[in-house]
């Protein structure tokens, strides 16, 4: 019994997230400005709430508006990352695999900051090329690819991807690891 618990406890699965990006990004800028013309249009809506030919109006540019952003949305080219937990002790060891330069604790002591856990140009690329299990393309799901290489990542860490994006699939992935699955009690016993 006691060790059908523990292979229970062990074969839990990791935690999974996905992260999906803009393909083109002035898509992400269009998208913000098509969701604001719904938010004013709504908003317009609100007061204008009759049956009257200022109302109607309104309503007709909460629809336009709404089939705008749909339209959009639906043309719209994404990629998709899938990212899987690899267990906090590998996540221990790949930071202990990666120190922080010389350089670096100098700048962040210089700057006041408390000294770096790990290389931030090694570390990221690492950590990304053992999580990210999946990428695709929206336009095209017959071309996903079921991970990326060390090599892989480290090109895209240092390619013009914009640095949000790139802190987004790091923080995703560090926290993989880090969040918990406590639930409270059920009642279950």
């Amino acid at each position: 019994m006691a060790d059908d618990l523990m292979a229970r406890l062990l074969s839990r699965k990791p935690a999974t997230a996905t992260v999906t990006f803009a393909a083109d990004t002035a898509d992400t800028a269009e998208l913000a400005r098509l969701a604001k013309e719904v938010e004013y249009a709504r908003a317009e809506r609100k007061v204008l709430t009759g049956d009257d030919p200022a109302g109607l109006l309104a309503l007709g540019r909460v629809t336009d508006a709404e089939t705008a952003l749909n339209t959009f949305r639906t043309s719209m080219v994404t990629v998709t990352f899938t990212l899987t937990g690899v267990g906090p002790t590998r996540v221990e060891a790949m930071i202990a695999a990666h120190p922080p330069s010389d350089e670096q604790i100098a700048t962040d002591a210089a700057a006041g900051r408390r000294r770096p856990q790990y290389d931030q140009d090694t570390f990221a690329p690492a950590l990304l090329a053992a999580t990210i299990t999946g990428v695709a393309y929206s336009d095209d799901p017959d071309g996903a690819i079921g991970g990326m290489t060390l090599e892989q990542t480290t090109a895209l860490w240092a390619s013009s991807m914009p640095v949000e994006d790139r802190e987004v699939l790091f923080f995703t992935a560090l926290s993989l690891d880090q969040q918990g699955t406590m639930v409270g009690d059920l009642g279950k016993g």
